[in-house]
């Protein structure tokens, strides 16, 4: 019995043991007043680039979705912009002037304007960088210096636009004057032949006149009658009836000359009348529907 009795104690103080061993390992550690305090570790704050500079998807129209690249600028290349004091999306003129006006303000500073130099040189080689790739798109359609093509206007619609400029309908005053001093001195030419180179002169220098007058305000007068105003030449509508009478004048001559080599006048009528007949029917013409002031736009 005795030595039953001790095996049982013998065990038992061995399953004790087992027990507060285990119970040790598990129970947490004990605090005490000099112990260090465990805090937890906050994490290191990060610079992030915002978002607004990031590349983002952006859903396009109709269902489908388009991707947006936005310039991306890191935290260097923002310091560049901040240092010139301008936007990231600043244009070349905006970003020039910044630096020219603080070349002017800094000038005394020989570090600030050093960081300014490089602030500059580092922003235009970023831009040439993002044109070159693709990645920076003009904001112009189309460049100011590129030379356009010429659109070139078909002949007959500039031709239809100059006589539609240069005819006009005459008032009743008008084509009384022509009628009345043309015809008349027409009229002399064949009741007297003799007078028909003098009577042609006076034609052709009315009918130049007119056709130059044509389509401008009538000319003041005074109290007697007289012209009040002496206006300048104008020398391209000058030219142009110069021109049109000189082609009515020569055009004249060549159908009377015409029709005398062909023997087709009779004996009793001469050249110069049937000559000053031709011209001066076309100086009438001329002087009631044509004009040439309209033509050249002052």
């Amino acid at each position: 019995e005795g030595a039953a009795c001790r095996v049982m104690l013998s065990s038992l103080s061995c399953s004790l043991l087992l027990y507060s061993t285990a119970a040790l390992r598990l129970a947490p550690p004990a605090t005490t007043l000099g112990a260090a305090r465990v805090t937890p570790r906050m994490p290191a704050p990060s610079m992030s680039v915002p978002s607004v500079l990031k590349p983002r998807l952006v859903a396009g129209s109709g269902g489908t979705r388009n991707v947006r690249v936005v310039m991306i600028a890191d935290e260097e290349e923002i310091g560049w912009y901040r240092t010139l004091g301008v936007s990231e999306d600043a244009t070349y003129e905006q970003i020039t002037d910044a630096y020219i006006e603080l070349s002017e303000s800094y000038a005394a500073d020989p570090k600030r304007m050093a960081a300014i130099d490089v602030a500059k040189e580092k922003i235009l080689d970023a831009r040439l960088r993002q044109r070159m790739s693709g990645a920076l798109r003009p904001t112009l359609d189309e460049s100011p210096f590129e030379v356009k093509p010429i659109q070139r206007t078909p002949i007959w619609e500039v031709v239809g636009t100059v006589i539609r400029k240069m005819l006009r309908l005459p008032s009743r005053k008008e084509a009384g004057q022509v009628l009345f001093i043309l015809g008349g001195l027409l009229l002399t030419t064949w009741i007297s032949p003799r007078s028909a180179g003098t009577c042609l002169l006076i034609n052709t220098l009315s009918g130049f006149g007119y056709v130059y007058n044509n389509g401008t305000p009538e000319v003041p007068k005074d109290d007697f009658g007289q012209i009040g105003e002496i206006r300048p030449m104008k020398p391209k509508p000058m030219l142009l009836a110069g021109a049109i009478t000189a082609a009515i004048w020569f055009s004249g001559y060549y159908q009377a000359r015409r029709l005398v080599e062909l023997m087709l006048l009779p004996k009793w009528l001469p050249e110069l009348v049937l000559r000053t007949t031709y011209i001066t029917g076309g100086l009438i013409v001329a002087s009631l529907f044509l004009k040439v002031h309209d033509v050249f736009e002052y």
